[in-house]
Formats: C-alpha cells, sequence, structure tokens
C-alpha cells in the first residue's frame, strides 16, 4: 500500500496510523493465532513492529503511528501481559502501558501517537457537552506522561494526533446535526490548540443520516435526524460545517495562540496573533437565551479603532429551518475597539473579533536647543 500510494503514484501520504481502535471489541481482529489475541496490547504491539519495519522500508520518510487511550487501566483485555511504571511502583494492565512498554523492549519508537475522543455515548446532554472540550488538555497531559513512564527519553519526539473528534460515538440524534454541536467544534478544536496536540480531525466530511439516536425534547435544535458528518448532499450544510469554515478567520497555519481567560462560565474566549501583526478573538456564548456582554481588555496590544466581525448563531441556524435569510456567516464592521472595549456576544453564538493594530505614531522626545540630533521613537 505504502509502494502503491507514495512510490508507483507519488501521493507524498507522510502520517500512516497502523489499525483503527484495535482496544475496542466492536473493531473486527483476527489476530488469533497463538500466541497473539485479539484486541490484544501485546499482540498489537509486535505486530506493529512488522508493518512499521516493512513501511519504512519503502519508503523511509513516512510517518507510522500507534493506536492508543488515555488512563493507564483503559481497556484492560486480558491480564497476559502487564508493563511496570518505575514511577509508581505498580504494574498496569491497561492498553497503552502494554503497547509501549512492549515496543520500548523491542526497540522500535513510533512517530506518532493516535487519540480519539467522543465525549458522549448514547445519551446527549447539551450542557455537559459544552463543557467538555476542556479535557484535551487532561488527556494530553495524561498520554504525555504515559509516553514518559513507559518509553522514557526515547519518547520525547512521539507526537500526539487527534483523528476523530465527534460529540457521540454512538447512535446519532438531534444533538449531532445541531447549533450546539458547531460550536463545540469550535471550542473543541480552539481548545486542543492550546495543547500539544499537532491534528484536528473531525469525523467526519460525510456519514449519512440516522434516526435512531437522543432525541430528547430538552435538547436543542429542530432537525429530525442526526449525521455525524458536516454535510448531506451538495446543499445541505449542518452548523458544524459553517463553525468549522468561521475557524479560517480565526487562525491560519503560522499564528500563534495567546493566553485568554473568561470570568464567565458560559463564555470562552480564545486569541490569537496573526503573521500580519493582527490580533483575532473567537468568544463563544453557550447559554442558549442570553446575551453575554463582555469586556474585552488587551494586554501588550493597542488595536486600532474598528475591527471586521464573523459570527455564526441562532439567525443563521434558523434560516436554515425557515429558508428566510442567509444560513451563511455573517461579516460586520464595528467601531470602538481599543485596549478596554464591550461587546455584546448573542446566545448560542462563535463569534470572531479581527483587530488590526493602531497606525505606529511618532513622537518627539524633547531635546535642548543645542542638540546635534532629534530622536523619534
Amino acid at each position: 500500500w505504502v509502494g502503491s500510494a507514495n512510490i508507483t503514484n507519488h501521493c507524498g501520504f507522510q502520517y500512516w496510523e497502523v489499525g483503527n481502535e484495535c482496544y475496542g471489541a466492536w473493531e473486527r481482529d483476527l489476530n488469533t493465532n497463538a500466541p497473539y489475541m485479539a484486541h490484544d496490547p501485546w499482540t498489537y504491539a509486535m505486530r506493529f513492529r512488522d508493518y512499521y519495519t516493512a513501511m519504512k522500508a519503502v519508503d523511509p520518510t513516512i510517518k507510522v503511528g500507534i493506536v492508543a487511550v488515555p488512563g493507564e487501566d483503559s481497556y484492560v483485555n486480558n491480564y497476559t501481559h502487564s508493563a511496570y511504571n518505575q514511577r509508581e511502583g505498580y504494574s498496569h494492565y491497561g492498553w497503552t502501558p502494554v503497547v509501549l512498554s512492549t515496543l520500548q523492549s523491542l526497540g522500535v519508537t513510533p512517530d506518532f501517537m493516535v487519540h480519539h475522543f467522543y465525549p458522549e455515548y448514547q445519551y446527549d446532554n447539551d450542557a455537559d457537552l459544552l463543557q467538555a472540550a476542556s479535557n484535551w488538555a487532561v488527556n494530553a497531559a495524561d498520554l504525555r506522561q504515559q509516553i514518559s513512564d513507559y518509553f522514557g527519553g526515547n519518547g520525547t519526539n512521539i507526537e500526539l494526533v487527534c483523528t476523530e473528534n465527534n460529540a457521540d460515538a454512538g447512535p446519532e440524534g438531534r444533538q449531532s446535526t445541531s447549533l450546539v454541536n458547531g460550536l463545540y467544534l469550535a471550542d473543541s478544536l480552539s481548545q486542543l490548540m492550546k495543547t500539544e496536540f499537532n491534528a484536528f480531525i473531525w469525523w467526519d466530511l460525510r456519514n449519512g443520516q440516522d434516526t435512531s439516536g437522543d432525541f430528547d425534547a430538552s435538547l436543542y435544535g429542530w432537525r429530525t435526524y442526526g449525521d455525524e458528518g458536516i454535510i448531506l448532499n451538495s446543499n445541505t450544510r449542518y452548523p458544524t460545517f459553517y463553525c468549522m469554515k468561521l475557524m479560517q478567520h480565526f487562525v491560519q497555519p503560522g499564528d500563534t495562540v495567546i493566553t485568554t481567560a473568561s470570568d464567565h462560565a458560559l463564555l470562552s474566549t480564545y486569541a490569537v496573533r496573526r503573521l500580519d501583526g493582527s490580533l483575532t478573538i473567537l468568544a463563544i456564548n453557550k447559554d442558549p437565551s442570553n446575551t453575554i456582554t463582555a469586556s474585552v481588555v488587551a494586554a501588550d496590544f493597542i488595536p486600532g479603532s474598528g475591527g471586521t466581525v464573523y459570527s455564526y448563531g441562532i439567525p443563521q441556524d434558523n434560516a436554515a429551518e425557515t429558508g428566510i435569510g442567509s444560513q451563511d456567516i455573517a461579516q460586520t464592521n464595528f467601531t470602538g475597539a481599543g485596549t478596554n472595549f464591550s461587546y455584546a456576544f448573542p446566545p448560542y453564538s462563535a463569534t470572531v473579533l479581527t483587530l488590526s493594530p493602531a497606525p505606529a505614531q511618532l513622537l518627539p522626545i524633547p531635546a535642548s536647543t543645542t542638540a546635534s540630533q532629534f530622536v523619534f521613537q
């Protein structure tokens, strides 16, 4: 496969993951010839060594990654092999410790570690989902600690990547195609950007309608079916599509994520310093009913008096239902920006504020009449 894709057809695929959620009984696993066992971390590590060696021999430039899960004791599928944590003084039988310790003993260093994250399963809650993105920092720290404990210094260059994220891993209901899931997507990506995860892939572009999930009346939204995709056909785009589209106005490759803080539990805020010197702010109002008026305070940045606003929320979602108005991202201008200004963020909305730096000013420094030079700063 590597030879066909990268050598024969010059596709240039760089990241190759061996297997998919192999720890889960829901995945087919035919590795049952003794001493191998299905859904077994030691078996996976031994087979990974073989794939890794063969794939790198065909194209040494590729990166080959392993399947992993947070938690030392997650997915203990059997007790045949253990992994000793010297820092803790305990042995563990979980998927990731056994995979890492086995590969370390084999002298095989994976290039990256794959993590999938779905905060819900079968039963959905809007308020809970809109707070779930904070788990990215916890999961990144957990996986990095396991690499350190079971692989040591040789694992410092193992990347962390997310190749699947969505709200619910089970049957899909109203929430998956609602505005709430769109806001979660924007919040999830923004939280992940503050960690060492080097990839974010939403599951997925196209998936298909599902009516077997949660349609409880407490869930926001009007669509009568679920769908893990962000588009259904050439014309049907869900809120997840538009919130993903909104993110290009917030951040681009090469930009720098900077620190923000919000003192409101239902207003998540993020900021990025753009390569052109401008500042972009993303604010997500997670309150379904109330506008949140917040003071925006910028440190070490003096913006011009105005800026551009990109937003997506209830008006666009309502337009998709009624056919009246625009479903697409709204773009407007605003004035009154400064180092400390107020802005009203509508309920259930994602808003990007783009602030350009104020024009530079030349300020003369007084000098004596006998001075031979003048300095402008």
